[in-house]
């Protein structure tokens, strides 16, 4: 992957382009125990909630390739059921 493929991928977290239909989070304390988790459609959460979800999306990808963000190899048969 490289910076023009990440850059790619971070203008999908908009409104108008976003593929994202569900999202599952948990609340976890401090001692590892979770505490409640949620499952809901995506686009049905408020408008600020969204845009919220968009900007934590987006800060994942802001790294340096190498440093912060790893190119994982899959090997090609994993994709095939």
């Amino acid at each position: 992957m490289n910076k023009k493929e990440i850059l790619e991928i971070r203008k999908q977290y908009t409104h108008e382009r976003c593929s994202i239909s569900r999202i599952c989070t948990c609340y976890v304390d401090g001692e590892k125990n979770i505490k409640t988790t949620m499952k809901e459609a995506f686009l049905s959460l408020p408008e600020e909630e969204t845009f919220k979800y968009f900007n934590i999306f987006k800060q994942t990808l802001s790294g340096t390739l190498g440093k912060n963000l790893l190119n994982l190899e899959f090997p090609l048969d994993a994709e095939n059921p």
